[in-house]
């Protein structure tokens, strides 16, 4: 390697150890620079031979001088600064005194900068041979200043053999801890990362263990709302009675609302919510999952929940519901022969409490202790992730985790979240509050992006039945295309299309002026969306949706 080992090839540790290196440099190079300064002086008053020190303080100067011009830069000009100029130094010093033991101790430090920044001890050993030889020639010939030795030719050539033999160690072991460090780190490092990824798919297999422990249930309500909804149409066709007919639609709608529901719970859990990052009221986020843990536990285990509307916290939905869900599963787990498990959620000054609480078998304090760590379970099948992952979910939102527990009086979870804000109106008030709203009467046109046949039909025509206006787009390329030829007042569209997702419908769209944009859709995954959904850029609206609920918000929108 010809020069300083660049920073993406290094280690950082070694990095961080060159730029301390360095920083101490940049403040011992001035005092340096001074003393040598005032020896000059003190030789030149004396009389003595100071041309040598002179040509240190020289060099110690211009090195000061350059090490905080270039103090901002990497440790690649600054290492070459403190190699070059120390090793001048040695060398003059080297002139000047002779052979003595603090001169070789200069010597010895230099070789380890030479080692730090360039990491080739062979490299130091060899200049200091050089530089060894090249002295003792000058000696030999009387050319340097009276010293207070006078080796002869041998001693030369035994302080030559023994200087190479103790300094060239020396930098060579240096060498050798120093490459051990770096791989050392390296393999740490990597290890670090190999670690995460495990967490990462062990936390997907918890994931897809719950779904799984869903599915059967899932799929029983589903056929029961199917059931529902084939036979209410068998009974539509041949009913004749208003009322028996309301009364069949009534329970259809009930049946639908129900699989909603299930598919809201499934999609939450599996997508880390609709709207990633979005804050999430707990009450309205934990209310659907009661209703899916019956169809994981079993009937000895009675679910209770008090559950307040006592604001918002920054974690999503999706985050949260897959967090009680572990909880609630350890509970299961820790009641065997049945028992009661409670869900509860209120406020405490400027933080929101989450508990779970069974009256299973307890913890003793020192599995509390351990409960929450990695890899930690009492579970013979357990990977022991389930307490970890939530602990470290909750800190990613600056929440904290309590358990209170003993053996045989069940135990309590206590999830503390930072409150963002009392919610007082659901997103279903705020868009009856906007019913009573005066609207206008001018024609509105709507922009229409839906690649479902039978889903956009069904909005053209309750939409047009409403006085709008509605252009229709199956793709992308339709959409832009109409945006060339015609001018909208809002934006209707489906979140995931044949041709991708509508965020450049949205730019085009959105040239002129922010114009709204609502986004219907079962779940999110544009990475575009989700910013915009965050930042309240556009209205989501969660299919299945009531055709009422699109009406009532457009409504909204545009007057």
């Amino acid at each position: 390697m010809n020069t300083l080992i660049p920073e993406t090839r290094y280690h950082a540790g070694v990095e961080t150890q060159r730029r301390a290196v360095i920083t101490i440099c940049r403040w011992v190079y001035p005092v340096l620079t001074l003393t040598t300064l005032l020896a000059a002086i003190f030789y030149w008053l004396t009389e003595s031979s100071s041309l040598l020190v002179w040509g240190e303080f020289f060099v110690m100067l211009i090195s000061s001088i350059g090490l905080w011009i270039w103090r901002r830069e990497k440790s690649r000009v600054s290492g070459g600064i403190i190699c070059a100029s120390f090793g001048m130094v040695c060398l003059l010093a080297f002139l000047q005194f002779g052979p003595l033991l603090d001169i070789g101790l200069m010597w010895f430090a230099w070789m380890l900068c030479v080692t730090i920044f360039y990491n080739r001890a062979l490299w130091s050993v060899v200049l200091a041979g050089i530089a060894f030889v090249f002295v003792g020639a000058l000696e030999q010939q009387g050319l340097t200043p009276g010293w207070a030795i006078q080796p002869s030719a041998f001693d030369w050539l035994r302080m030559l053999v023994t200087t190479i033999a103790v300094l060239g160690s020396g930098a060579w072991s240096f060498h050798i801890m120093q490459t051990s460090l770096v791989q050392a780190l390296e393999n740490e490092s990597l290890a670090e990362a190999k670690r995460r990824e495990f967490e990462r798919e062990l936390a997907k297999a918890q994931r897809l263990e719950s779904l799984g422990r869903l599915a059967s249930g899932v799929a029983h309500d589903f056929n029961n709302a199917l059931a529902i909804l084939m036979a209410g149409m068998d009974a539509l066709r041949v009913e004749e009675n208003e009322a028996e007919r309301g009364r069949l639609l009534s329970n259809m709608e009930q049946a639908v609302k129900g699989g909603v529901a299930t598919t809201r719970q499934l999609l939450s859990i599996s997508k880390q919510g609709v709207e990633p990052a979005l804050p999430t009221n707990p009450q309205q986020s934990l209310s659907p999952l009661l209703e899916s843990l019956k169809l994981l536990f079993p009937e000895n285990i009675s679910i209770r929940s008090s559950l307040e509307n006592s604001g918002h916290v920054a974690m999503p939905s999706g985050d949260l519901d897959q967090v009680v869900l572990n909880l609630c599963l350890n509970s299961r787990d820790a009641m065997p022969n049945g028992g009661e498990l409670m869900i509860s959620s209120g406020n405490e000054g400027d933080r929101i409490l989450i508990s779970v609480r069974d009256t299973g078998i307890g913890m003793d304090a020192a599995t509390i202790k351990q409960a929450t760590h990695r890899l930690f379970t009492t579970k013979g099948s357990g990977n022991g992730l389930g307490l970890a992952l939530v602990k470290q979910t909750i800190e990613k939102f600056q929440g904290t985790i309590a358990i209170d527990s003993e053996l045989g009086s069940g135990t309590t979870v206590t999830l503390s979240l930072p409150s963002i804000g009392r919610a007082n109106q659901s997103p279903e008030q705020q868009i009856s509050m906007a019913k009573s709203q005066p609207k206008s009467n001018q024609r509105k046109r709507i922009l229409l992006l839906e690649d479902e046949d039978m889903l956009r039909d069904l909005y053209k025509n309750v939409l047009t039945s409403k006085g709008y206006e509605v252009k229709e787009a199956a793709t992308i390329a339709q959409a832009v295309e109409a945006l060339q030829l015609h001018s909208f007042d809002i934006l209707v569209s489906d979140a995931g299309l044949p041709d991708g997702d509508p965020s450049l419908v949205i730019k085009q769209f959105r040239v002129a002026e922010n114009k709204p944009v609502i986004i219907c859709s079962g779940h999110v995954d544009s990475g575009e969306l989700i910013k915009g959904l965050t930042q309240k850029e556009f209205k989501f609206l969660q299919k299945p949706f009531p055709m009422n609920a699109l009406v009532d918000l457009i409504e909204q929108l545009v007057n």
